[in-house]
């Protein structure tokens, strides 16, 4: 039962630092659309290539996911941004530890999309594809916290 609670308490973590990364990554994103050069492009086409490869690969993709969202946080030019990170990146790391990798090739299409917006320099695009990208990763929490309590009801 004690570990049952623990995890419920993960689930509600992890849709509180989701709803956070709502208000802020959209605007994140549209600001690395804003404010990107050429440099950051490679740097962000090769960040996406390692999560994609990794997931195709059936290897880990989770530390190369926050490198991800941390070169975007990078692209802003933004001296607080980057400071936010970590919050960001520890996100990523326990939704990837309780949604079983259900979405793994729905990453790989965000991640493209969020990327190929900041470097057409199309700040409307990239805020919409980073939503569009966590609202998907809300929805699958909630789905499998929904399941794991409809599980301990009938218990």
């Amino acid at each position: 039962m004690m570990e049952l609670v623990g995890t419920c308490a993960l689930f509600s973590l992890a849709r509180d630092l989701l709803n956070v990364r709502i208000r802020l990554e959209p605007w994140v994103a549209r600001l690395a659309a804003e404010r990107s050069t050429e440099a950051d492009f490679a740097l962000l086409r090769e960040k996406c290539a390692q999560v994609e490869d990794d997931i195709l690969s059936g290897r880990d993709h989770l530390t190369h996911d926050m490198d991800l969202h941390a070169a975007i946080a990078e692209c802003t030019q933004d001296l607080v941004i980057p400071k936010l990170i970590p919050i960001i990146t520890y996100s990523v790391r326990l939704f990837g530890s309780l949604n079983g990798n259900a979405l793994l090739a729905e990453t790989i299409v965000g991640h493209r999309q969020i990327v190929d917006a900041i470097c057409a320099h199309d700040p409307d695009a990239a805020e919409c594809a980073m939503l569009q990208h966590l609202e998907k990763n809300r929805a699958e929490i909630s789905y499998v916290a929904e399941a794991l309590s409809k599980e301990t009801e009938e218990e």
